[in-house]
């Protein structure tokens, strides 16, 4: 039944795009993104997340690969931006400070901070969970586990989108500026 509503959606004409739309994110998004909170999101899961979400808009357009539409194209026709990638990041950024904020010693709290005991194998070092969570918000470990103990001050940060959140942080240091490059010279001096 699940599969023959998923397939019935595409189809059938009657049905506006603006709903189509609504029952991809509604069905189909949240079964590709069970469990996304625990995801260490490389640069190819993210292309893969975009390419997900740009099929689901092109087979509800009716528009094949082969008719050579860019992925912009297709989604100016659908009118909507691209959410799939930003709605795993803002969970993500939610869950890690709902961790952070449990009181006590905690081992998922441990884990997430890096605190174990061992020594990590030879080689260039993966992508960790948490270089994620310092990407997005431009802050170190002890400052967004600060500012996760203030739940409000949180949800600011994890209710932007990466991208939001970046150009907050740029605008951030070019107001600071010159100030900024001077403690990073006279750091390494």
């Amino acid at each position: 039944m699940c599969v023959y509503v998923h397939t019935l959606y595409y189809v059938y004409h009657r049905i506006p795009i603006s709903t189509k739309i609504r029952l991809m994110k509604a069905l189909m998004w949240p079964v590709a993104t069970y469990g996304c909170e625990s995801w260490t999101l490389r640069k190819n899961e993210g292309t893969r997340l975009d390419a997900f979400e740009t099929k689901g808009l092109r087979k509800i357009l009716g528009v094949s690969w082969t008719a050579k539409k860019s992925n912009e194209w297709v989604l100016n026709k659908a009118g909507v931006k691209r959410e799939l990638l930003d709605t795993v990041k803002a969970r993500k950024l939610a869950y890690y400070g709902h961790s952070m904020r449990k009181q006590g010693s905690c081992l998922e709290k441990e884990i997430m901070q890096g605190t174990m005991p061992g020594a990590r194998g030879r080689g260039r070092p993966h992508t960790a969970w948490m270089d994620n969570i310092e990407t997005w918000t431009g802050l170190s470990m002890e400052e967004s586990i600060r500012i996760t103990e203030d739940r409000d001050k949180w949800r600011k940060y994890g209710s932007r989108t990466a991208k939001e959140q970046n150009n907050f942080i740029m605008q951030k240091y070019k107001h600071q500026g010159q100030s900024m490059i001077q403690k990073i010279h006279s750091s390494l001096s």
